[in-house]
């Protein structure tokens, strides 16, 4: 890129037009395309592949092979597709600065959000563990490694004196219901209630009967 912003500029040939071609290439040039295609142009080096970038006016950019990997295809919704830019205009550079004002924004008001949470003090439960193995020893099949570190995490969360902000995600069938029954018994030996919310009445009934079986067993002592 040279000193004012601009890039050095070749002449391709390919399909028998004259195309200007970029060719140092930066992810910054980018406008919204209509169409892309690929094409042969040459240069002082000999042959070699680009992919065109078809703008407003007819106007095309050439992207070399080697600067592939800094484009990536889009697919807008249906009736939402964008109209080509023009390469001489400034929406493209409006856009972006838009975009970019709003970014950082976002990221003040989450790096705000989570230096509130650490000098907010929270409540940190005890470790339990008599009482936790007790509930761990009722689980009759062998956690997995992901499962495990999923419980330590949590509760590991929950031992801190700052409020808890952690999503535990998996498939069907991964054991998150475990997860969930530790977490809930590591609650309630420390002297808290316990809310479980589910989104289908089929699965609050299987929780219901899971968590009834699991701390039923416990030693009412």
């Amino acid at each position: 890129m040279l000193s004012n912003g601009s890039f050095p500029l070749f002449r391709g040939q390919t399909q028998g037009c004259s195309i200007t071609t970029a060719k140092n290439f930066s992810e910054k040039a980018f406008r919204s395309v209509a169409e892309s295609k690929l094409a042969a142009g040459t240069d002082e080096k000999g042959e070699e592949e680009y992919l065109v970038l078809e703008f407003a006016e007819e106007r095309r950019l050439l992207i070399p092979v080697l600067h592939f990997y800094k484009i990536s295809p889009w697919t807008p919704l249906q009736g939402q597709e964008p109209l080509p830019d023009n390469l001489k205009g400034t929406q493209w550079k409006k856009a972006s600065a838009k975009a970019k004002e709003m970014a950082e924004k976002a990221a003040k008001e989450l790096i705000s959000i989570y230096a509130a949470r650490e000098l907010t003090k929270g409540h940190s439960f005890p470790p339990n563990r008599e009482l936790m193995k007790e509930l761990e020893d009722g689980f009759v099949y062998t956690e997995t490694s992901d499962q495990l570190k999923a419980i330590r995490d949590v509760e590991n969360d929950m031992e801190r004196p700052v409020p808890m902000d952690r999503l535990v995600v998996g498939d069907v069938g991964f054991g998150k219901t475990e997860v969930a029954i530790r977490a809930a018994g590591k609650a309630v030996f420390g002297g808290k209630q316990v809310a479980i919310m589910a989104p289908t009445t089929l699965l609050a009934q299987q929780h219901y009967e899971t968590f009834s079986a699991r701390f039923g067993r416990l030693d009412k002592g």
